[in-house]
């Protein structure tokens, strides 16, 4: 009987000591390998999580997951983000990455992004004061690559839970392609009737804008971008108008009424999202001037319309006036007796493409 109680003692004693060794060993692991817990693989095709499984994803964060506090900001790509480089804008990252000084209007600076591999990247960007944003200046074409990410998918900052500095961030990307935008009526902000100068720029009621349109108080340019029902992304820049009566849609624009063949008379209305990308981010749609008058939305007939494909903001390359085309000067318009005149801005990927309608 006491021989039998020894060797109790002494196996109790044995897993005791196992079991402090193995805490051992996971503590120490923890310290050496800070990132190696985060591994999550992406999300498929049209998988994007609801706010409600957003949440719950994140709160399950104990020893390896990803804190819903650490997360910092997200954005939805469009081709040129594929193509070029990432564009990022200052509204968005001002708070989270290197300060840039007032009196700069191009200023470089250095950021690191990890992915859930726990691969690293030293990323080096340029602020833009005229495109309103960063620039992701060297190897973001790599982590492109590596994670086969395309237009319309998203990536999503987050705060590592041990960061090398202060501008260490953790990205993790989800693809969001066939997730498309909720044309909710009761976030439904304003409409605006086409006219036949509307076609190149869009001009906009001030209060209206002002009202809706949150930060858009100033004199400057501003860059918002728009999604349509078809989860295309239509990047656009706003400014208010030499008149101080209005402020006009650019560039982009040109673009979404050349896709769907808007005309005279068409409408266009705009609506808040439910989870808005970031603070410039909206909802458009469209309404063909026969129904205008019944309230029904034609987003939905672009087959008819000569819409294109779902591939992000490609479009044609000789309309797009993308950052690698150069030059400006002038074009003749479909309009009898109205030219384009377009003229062109330096940004970090090449010249970028302006135009107003002239008589």
């Amino acid at each position: 009987m006491s021989e039998s109680t020894d060797n109790d003692d002494k196996e109790g004693k044995r897993m005791k000591d196992s079991d402090v060794q193995q805490e051992q060993v996971s503590k120490e692991g923890n310290v050496d390998l800070p990132f190696h817990k985060l591994t999550i693989s992406p999300l498929k095709s049209g998988g994007c999580s609801s706010s409600s499984e957003r949440s719950n994803e994140e709160l399950q964060s104990k020893d390896g997951q990803f804190h819903k506090e650490d997360f910092v900001f997200e954005l939805q790509l469009t081709q040129d983000d594929i193509e070029y480089t990432l564009y990022i804008p200052e509204q968005t990252a001002a708070e989270h990455f290197p300060p840039v000084p007032i009196y700069e209007d191009w200023h470089k600076g250095q950021i690191e992004i990890s992915d859930t591999q726990n691969q690293n990247w030293n990323m080096k960007i340029v602020y833009i004061r005229l495109s309103a944003g960063f620039f992701i200046e060297t190897r973001w074409d790599e982590f492109v690559a590596r994670h086969n990410l395309e237009a319309m998918d998203v990536i999503r900052f987050y705060r590592p839970p041990s960061p090398l500095h202060k501008f260490h961030f953790l990205i993790r990307h989800v693809r969001r392609r066939d997730n498309p935008p909720e044309f909710k009526p009761e976030n439904f902000l304003f409409r605006q009737q086409m006219t036949s100068t509307f076609k190149y720029i869009l001009d906009l009621p001030k209060e209206q804008v002002r009202k809706y349109f949150p930060g858009i108080e100033f004199s400057g340019v501003r860059r918002l971008h728009f999604t349509d029902v078809e989860n295309t992304d239509w990047p656009m820049t706003i400014s208010l108008a030499r008149n101080n009566k209005a402020y006009m849609l650019l560039n982009g624009w040109y673009l979404f009424v050349n896709k769907h063949r808007l005309e005279a008379g068409d409408e266009v209305r705009f609506y808040k999202p439910v989870r808005p990308l970031d603070k410039g981010h909206f909802l458009i749609e469209y309404v063909k001037r026969e129904e205008a008058g019944g309230g029904t939305s034609s987003s939905s007939q672009n087959d008819q319309l000569g819409g294109g494909k779902k591939d992000g903001n490609k479009g044609d390359r000789e309309n797009r006036g993308g950052r690698n085309h150069g030059g400006g000067g002038y074009s003749s318009s479909p309009d009898k007796g109205k030219t384009i005149c377009c003229w062109t801005w330096k940004s970090l990927s090449g010249w970028r493409p302006w135009r107003c309608l002239c008589e």
